[in-house]
């Protein structure tokens, strides 16, 4: 059985608000970021985590207006977040320089949005704190110059590039159905334990006709196919399915699931409708067995 691959349509017609959203969200994320850059009272390697905030607050509104806004274009979003996290770099900036200024000599100190509409200044700006740095690392370190330079330039190409990646993150995945207008939902997944036997095998190169088998389900399989499911809410038509290979793995911190593809997000027409509601008897059938073998074990202890 060849499934048909699910792709997104692209469309989006509000995918012109994006920036109107992202923009002033990363403003909003700089200026907090400026404030607790400058007034945090431990400098140095924490800086990264204000980085990571500065980055989550310029991206993560693009994400949630592209999916409000039913955008189905990827690079799209991806375009929005790089623009958005672009915007938060600038305006930390303006406003880093400005609560600097305010902190140094409050009564001279520009305002914030004549900052903000000054780049000559900010430039002019970044080049002196360059030369002297402004913080220490273990007390024994100032970075500035070219190395100051560097880590300002991974600190910019960290937001940009985690608004390329985050931006698009709550649509890949997903499915839309283009007659009704709206994003699918999750049904549940259906587990086949498959720990023993060549069953992730079969899978990959027959589809869903090479589950023919269900052992009963175990707590501690280590292995299982993973056979998620979306619907239309609204029609109830449109679904797509698609099926992983999971993998329990331990570790320190516990058993860790590692998920990979098997057959990608795909449409479910009606023959894999068909074999879905197969599997699903199949899976039924093995735990009626094993709750039937656990009363005759119960039973003949007695």
């Amino acid at each position: 059985m060849h499934s048909e691959p699910f792709e997104l349509s692209g469309r989006g017609a509000m995918a012109w608000m994006l920036p109107a959203i992202g923009i002033p969200a990363a403003a909003a994320s700089a200026f907090v970021y400026a404030w607790i850059n400058v007034y945090s009272p431990v400098a140095g390697y924490i800086s990264l985590l204000f980085v990571a905030m500065l980055a989550a607050g310029a991206a993560l509104p693009v994400a949630y207006a592209g999916r409000a806004l039913k955008v189905r274009s990827v690079m799209q979003l991806r375009i929005a977040g790089a623009v958005s996290g672009a915007s938060a770099i600038y305006f930390a900036w303006a406003f880093f320089g400005w609560v600097m200024l305010l902190k140094g000599d409050p009564d001279n100190a520009p305002s914030a949005w004549q900052l903000v509409r000054m780049p000559e200044a900010i430039w002019e700006f970044a080049n002196l704190v360059a030369e002297d740095g402004w913080y220490s690392i273990s007390h024994s370190l100032t970075p500035r110059g070219t190395v100051l330079w560097l880590f300002w330039a991974i600190e910019a190409a960290v937001v940009i590039g985690a608004g390329m990646f985050l931006a698009p993150h709550w649509i890949q995945g997903r499915a839309f159905c283009e007659d009704c207008s709206a994003w699918m939902v999750d049904e549940d997944a259906l587990m086949v334990p498959a720990d023993v036997g060549g069953l992730p095998g079969a899978v990959r190169k027959l589809g869903l006709p090479g589950i023919q088998q269900v052992k009963p389900p175990s707590e501690g399989a280590s292995r299982w196919l993973s056979l998620g499911r979306q619907r239309c809410p609204i029609c109830k038509d449109a679904a797509v399915y698609q099926i992983d290979d999971v993998k329990i793995v331990k570790t320190e911190k516990g058993n860790k699931a590692q998920a990979s593809p098997i057959v990608p997000l795909s449409w479910q027409r009606q023959a894999e409708a068909e074999e879905l509601s197969r599997v699903e008897q199949l899976l039924r059938a093995a735990d009626t067995e094993r709750f039937a073998a656990l009363a005759n074990k119960t039973s003949v202890g007695n």
